[in-house]
């Protein structure tokens, strides 16, 4: 099982610069701050995707309640602004069950830096929806990042999509969503009322064609500016052999997103 470590800085002064021990030939960096490795993650229960007896691959209407206990990947960290809070993002495997790509959000909560707790972000899995339904369920999440505005809200556009396994062609592909946390990741909420701020049209992963894929969120956290808080989603859209860049932007805190544009 693999476990997300935080490196931990001791810092006497209020700005850390790193500067090479010498300037002819030196190839490392000495900056005279003590790290030290600690584990940040710790397993949690989500919905999830079991791999029945004879099955070669999950099935779909088998998710249940379960351990995200396995292994972790593309963890993300943020800073509240002002504080030495900080929340962690990283996707979380189901399970002994990582060979079949299967995984969701988890967010680490560390008030003055220190690890607390680590949770499902929920609102995409069976268990957190109440319905096996694809969707508003989804088999996986994906592409962990987050960003906080000036009041502590923490906000992440999240990749939700049914897996390659899912061979009934019945459900779309994925979405784009957004969800916001106002407790340092603990509990997360899907803006913009619910709704993805898109979907994609496919049936299937194995169709080619109007893809979503690499989002991202960023939130002007300068006080004092015309758009201070706004939140802005960004994402990918590949169609056959051509990329568009699609952008969403929220002027109320992530609770409604106006059409994205290209």
């Amino acid at each position: 099982m693999k476990r997300l470590f935080v490196a931990v800085g001791v810092l006497s002064a209020g700005l850390l610069v790193w500067a090479p021990t010498s300037t002819a030939a030196s190839s490392s960096w000495d900056g005279g701050i003590s790290f030290k490795n600690q584990v940040a993650s710790e397993p949690t229960k989500g919905g999830g995707y079991p791999v029945p007896p004879g099955s070669q691959v999950p099935l779909a209407g088998t998710c249940e309640l379960g351990n995200y206990n396995a292994n972790l990947s593309e963890s993300w960290l943020a800073v509240k602004p002002g504080t030495e809070d900080l929340v962690g993002t990283s996707k979380i495997f189901f399970d002994r069950y990582s060979t079949f790509y299967m995984f969701h959000l988890g967010a680490i909560t560390m008030p003055g830096g220190t690890p607390s707790g680590t949770t499902q972000v929920k609102g995409y899995d069976c268990v957190s929806t109440g319905t096996q339904a694809m969707p508003p369920s989804w088999t996986d999440n994906t592409d962990p990042n987050v960003a906080f505005d000036t009041k502590g809200r923490a906000y992440q556009v999240t990749l939700p999509f049914n897996a390659f396994w899912d061979k009934s062609k019945l459900h779309p592909d994925g979405a784009i969503d957004l969800s916001y946390s106002d407790d340092l990741g603990k509990t997360w909420v899907k803006g913009n009322g619910g709704n993805d701020l898109e979907q994609s049209p496919n049936a299937s992963a194995r169709q080619a064609g109007h893809v979503e894929d690499k989002q991202w969120v960023a939130v002007n956290a300068v006080p004092g500016s015309k758009y201070q808080d706004h939140v802005y989603a960004m994402w990918s859209v590949f169609n056959s052999n051509t990329t568009k860049i699609r952008i969403a932007v929220s002027g109320d805190r992530g609770q409604t997103f106006p059409r994205p544009g290209r």
